[in-house]
């Protein structure tokens, strides 16, 4: 499987991550898991998932996150074990670190009760993390270009 394909998926998990963040915001629902962190009231699926909308996008909110999480490692791992994504590889380390730092505030954003000023930083690297995830899969993807086989007529 190429590279850019599993990049191009955790850009489209993290957009979708901060979609359902910004769900989870309008609803006023940061805190429906309580403050406990990574999980959801005290439970890896929480019992009311289907009862109250707050707890179901809140909890998705984290579930989406945890998948992008994976992509961006799975994406890490490609460029590492890929001498043709060297050029990528940067890219792919930079979002590995945004997306790490942006999950250790989304913990401080919860303990700290929703704290404005946490939760701006929050979206913010968000931003950021997109961005750099989308260097990335473009980077990927001109690199997949360049090690294509020319086809002969």
């Amino acid at each position: 499987m190429k590279g850019s394909l599993v990049a191009l998926a955790s850009v489209g998990s993290i957009y979708s991550t901060i979609v359902i963040g910004s769900i989870v915001t309008a609803l006023e629902a940061g805190l429906a898991c309580g403050t406990d962190w990574p999980t959801c009231n005290e439970q890896v699926i929480p019992s009311d998932l289907l009862v109250s909308a707050e707890v179901f996008f809140e909890y998705v909110h984290r579930v989406v996150a945890a998948l992008s999480g994976l992509l961006v490692l799975a994406t890490l791992i490609v460029s590492l074990r890929n001498d043709a994504y060297s050029g990528p590889r940067r890219w792919a380390i930079l979002t590995f670190i945004a997306l790490m730092i942006q999950i250790l505030l989304g913990r401080e954003v919860v303990a700290r009760m929703l704290n404005p000023y946490l939760v701006a930083a929050h979206l913010s690297l968000a931003v950021t993390v997109l961005l750099l995830a989308t260097i990335t899969a473009y980077s990927m993807y001109k690199a997949d270009k360049l090690v294509q086989p020319q086809k002969t007529h």
